[in-house]
């Protein structure tokens, strides 16, 4: 009795596996106007055959932008019992054309064999357009999108604008605004800290922090498809842990666990206005064995930066405070030591990445360009640090001289300062003697008494022998040669021992055909020798697409493997017929790709 009971209950589990059915999922079912939703059909058919039509879902409420669609099969055996499934898969990317409560009714679509299947209904809420204009910081309509259902949806008393507050240090208690609450499970919350200053001034470095929260247990995986992209700016990456570390907050009357996902060092050109980001893309996975997977994201930023007073007097200001210091306040050049380094050590908190340094050009000095060497962390609130600069110096005229730095400019916040180090006294006792000096000494001897040459003196031009084009000739004829025979020799040699391994392996692949006891297990050979002779993977493939990467020679494949499948779906696997099949396998693999 209890066997009987287990056979109809795998029998019954079967049967619901491989039920045919019409489903309809949404990306997100709470969207405004300037939202776009992702719609998928998913069409299941089981042994029960194809259906008839499958009608489009009905749109009326909404603007098709595009769509696409895509297949897969599957076959299953249970209790020797063979079974297949294919499904079909229809996306729709939609646009809202009103606000309110829209439905998407179900789709209904009729078997071969006469049941009618009936999908799920769709249900929105669409909210008022948001202006850009009247928040720079709402996410762009083409963002990725959360997903949720309308048991997670709570009151909007808790919830505040999606204004982002720059803090010198982040509240992660704060409420959810309402870019979060689209999905209370789990969203990226974004902190914006400015560096140096509570103004968000131009050219000043900024951290922004993106954490996940997550509702206890709600999360089982996560990946990261796409980090956000800052616009004309520097970037660093401050953190990125490789483990998740949750701590816990409590928002309101609901227990989040938040984490860090990435921590960078953000410092736009000192000429950028807005300090903008794309937004960061996760895709976060329930527990459980059925969890779906779900893209989330962050807001994109558009954050207004300030003008400092005056600015357009200053364009070439950096944004901190420095002091510049150099390594020795007196160098001297003598015989023995005809080149020095001399290096200056900025010091400070603010803008390191624009700091550059540059001597003034001196006519009796050679000075290369720096060797630049910058060490800088966050500190106190700052981005605070040390950026040396290491010139190399070089005597051209023997003297005594005073090298200046050329100085700049710098703000912190209140007020324009200059910034220049200390003069550095080089004295040169000694100069390197180089080629160009020599040659002009010989010169100068040589031609200061004979400024001319007389007529009367013949000259005569020579060359290298190699300078005939007849003896080029007889040199490189003979070798071209050479080197042709010798590669055509490697490339022969190189070409029987690929056909001999590969006439081996055809011939090991051929005896595991040979060796089939099934026509299932003739199949599986099969597949494998074709996509190790000819890495083409036929497995699940539509006759469609064998037609697209296989041309003419799809046909053929493609009604052998019919042939094959036919044999397996029959359960006739008689001695003689197997046999006959596999001579047909191999004289496929054969004679694929050869022309007619």
């Amino acid at each position: 009795m209890v066997r009987i009971i287990l056979m109809l209950a795998i029998a019954l589990s079967s049967v619901i596996l491989f039920a045919s059915s019409i489903s309809l999922v949404a990306e997100m079912t709470e969207l405004t106007q300037n939202d776009r939703v992702t719609v998928q059909m998913e069409v299941v058919e089981d042994n029960e055959g194809d259906f008839k039509n499958i009608p489009m879902p009905h749109f009326s409420a909404f603007t098709l932008l595009q769509q696409g669609e895509s297949s897969s099969r599957s076959v299953s055996i249970v209790n020797g019992s063979m079974t297949s499934k294919t499904v079909k898969t229809y996306t729709y990317l939609l646009s809202p054309n009103k606000q309110g409560r829209i439905t998407i009714p179900p789709v209904k679509a009729t078997l071969e064999k006469g049941r009618v299947v009936k999908s799920n209904s769709l249900s929105f809420r669409i909210g008022k357009a948001v202006s850009s204009t009247a928040n720079p910081l709402a996410p762009a309509q083409n963002s990725a999108t959360q997903t949720q259902s309308d048991d997670e949806i709570e009151s909007d008393d808790d919830e505040q604008e999606d204004a982002l507050e720059l803090a010198t240090e982040p509240n992660f208690a704060t409420p959810l605004s309402k870019w979060e609450a689209r999905n209370r499970r789990y969203f990226i919350r974004v902190f914006v800290r400015p560096l140096g200053s509570q103004t968000p001034f131009q050219g000043m470095t900024f951290e922004i922090s993106y954490y996940l929260y997550t509702r206890r247990g709600a999360v089982g995986n996560i990946d990261v498809p796409q980090f956000p992209a800052f616009k004309n700016s520097w970037v660093e990456e401050a953190e990125k842990p490789t483990r998740l570390s949750f701590k816990s907050v409590q928002i309101k009357n609901s227990l989040y666990d938040y984490a860090l996902l990435k921590r960078y060092l953000v410092i736009p050109e000192s000429s950028v206005k807005t300090l903008e980001a794309t937004q960061m893309i996760v895709a976060v996975a329930g527990r459980g064995f059925f969890a779906r997977q779900k893209n989330i994201s962050s807001i994109a930023l558009s954050i207004p930066l300030v003008t400092p007073e005056d600015a357009a007097s200053h364009k070439d200001a950096v944004f901190g405070s420095f002091t510049v210091i150099p390594s020795k306040l007196k160098i001297s050049l003598t015989a023995g030591h005809l080149i020095d380094s001399l290096s200056y050590t900025i010091s400070g908190c603010g803008n390191f990445s624009a700091l550059d340094l540059a001597l003034k050009p001196h006519g009796g000095l050679k000075i290369f360009p720096p060797d630049v060497k910058s060490e800088a962390e966050i500190q106190n609130g700052q981005y605070c640090g040390e950026k040396t600069f290491t010139f190399m110096l070089k005597g051209l005229k023997k003297g005594s001289y005073s090298l200046e730095l050329e100085p700049f400019e710098q703000f912190d916040g209140s007020e324009y300062k200059r910034v220049s180090g200390e003069a550095v006294a080089v004295d040169v006792e000694a100069v390197a003697i180089t080629k160009s000096s020599v040659a002009s000494e010989k010169e100068k001897h040589s031609f200061e008494f004979l400024p001319t040459l007389p007529k009367s003196v013949v000259t005569y031009k020579t060359g290298s022998i190699f300078n005939s084009l007849l003896v080029m000739a007889l040199v490189l004829l003979p070798t071209g040669a050479l080197l042709v025979a010798l590669l055509m020799l490697l490339f022969s040699a190189r070409t029987r021992r690929n056909k001999a391994s590969r006439l081996y392996r055809q011939k090991q692949l051929f005896a595991k055909i040979d060796a089939a006891d099934s026509a299932t297990e003739l199949l599986n050979r099969f597949y494998e020798a074709f996509s190790e002779i000819h890495t083409i993977d036929l497995k699940g493939i539509r006759k469609q697409e064998l037609e697209q990467n296989m041309g003419d020679d799809a046909s053929s494949v493609y009604l052998f493997i019919e042939s094959i499948q036919s044999l397996i779906y029959s359960g006739q696997e008689k001695k003689e017929l197997l046999s006959q099949q596999k001579e047909a396998a191999k004289k496929e693999i054969v004679s694929f790709g050869v022309k007619k």
